[in-house]
């Protein structure tokens, strides 16, 4: 862990892929973050969704590479991830 000279805890930036998905019982729109490597736009995955995670279906829209948390409009830690491809 680092600290900062006055006292506090540095914070550390994370970089990982995130994915815009539709789900497609619903055509909601959802951020998810994407540790598969063999995803593409148009894939159909399973994604944890809803209060009780239940796995869904959606499309991938979009993936971006290598995004910076502090870049990111929703904490990193509020996403969840795909679970696989279908």
């Amino acid at each position: 862990m680092i600290h900062s000279l006055a006292g506090g805890e540095l914070r550390i930036d994370k970089v990982c892929d995130i994915a815009k998905v539709k789900i497609l019982n619903d055509n909601s729109i959802y951020y998810y973050i994407c540790e598969l490597g063999d995803i593409k736009i148009d894939d159909i995955v399973l994604v944890p969704y809803g209060r009780l995670d239940e796995l869904t279906q959606a499309q991938i829209l979009r993936i971006d590479k290598n995004v910076n948390s502090k870049n990111f409009p929703i904490k990193f830690e509020k996403l969840k991830k795909i679970y696989k491809k279908i």
